[in-house]
């Protein structure tokens, strides 16, 4: 779960350092708004990477025993999606693969040290990360 401050103008760039840190292809990620939705602690963790905002916002919730209030959180999540018959609420949001490779081939042209080094440790990532996506055909 990551604690994003000023969401919007950031969703990219996690969304982006989550699929690289973990060495995944930049599929289309969906993300929810939890804010209100719990009153479990969310403490940060000790998640190591090459991206240092992804470690400042990445926490855990801890629910202890009793899960009650995880299957809340988690039937309003459906909810919140879609799922289950009942209409998106707002509080889910997309970031399509090519936005996400878009995003990962500016940081590396402007040779962020941190998607250099990403890129670097993983010939996975630099695939996505550097090279242009075939399916996008020159315009």
């Amino acid at each position: 779960m990551y604690l994003i401050p000023g969401r919007q103008e950031k969703l990219v760039q996690i969304a982006a350092e989550h699929s690289a840190n973990r060495e995944l292809d930049p599929e289309v990620r969906v993300g929810v708004d939890l804010a209100g939705l719990f009153t479990v602690d969310c403490l940060p963790d000790d998640d190591l990477g090459h991206f240092k905002f992804r470690r400042d916002v990445h926490h855990e919730l801890h629910f202890g025993t009793d899960q009650t209030e995880a299957r809340a959180i988690a039937l309003q999540l459906a909810t919140t999606n879609g799922m289950l018959g009942a209409p998106p609420t707002g509080r889910a949001w997309l970031c399509e693969k090519l936005v996400l490779r878009e995003y990962a081939r500016e940081r590396t042209k402007a040779k962020d040290p941190e998607w250099v080094t990403a890129c670097a440790c993983s010939l996975k990532v630099s695939g996505w990360a550097i090279k242009k996506d075939p399916s996008v055909s020159a315009a």
